[in-house]
């Protein structure tokens, strides 16, 4: 795990760097939607993985490196 050297807000940014960013990890991302301050999640699916890239983006689906694309989180 890494910290960042900027700043957000005034709190520090942490960052998890691949270790592996060339393994194919095979996965899926889920389509979802935000409702009511909840996500929803296609076909009723409750457990997933995710990764929030170093844009802020979320990622749902399965398997954190495939989600990640080879990028740190």
């Amino acid at each position: 795990m890494n910290r960042s050297e900027g700043c957000d807000g005034g709190n520090e940014i942490q960052s998890i760097t691949n270790k592996f960013p060339y393994d194919n990890q095979t996965g899926r991302t889920f389509n979802y939607a935000i409702e009511s301050g909840k996500i929803m999640l296609e076909n009723g699916i409750h457990e997933v993985d995710f990764v929030v890239d170093m844009d802020g983006n979320l990622q749902l689906g399965r398997g954190h490196s495939y989600l990640a694309g080879g990028e740190s989180v």
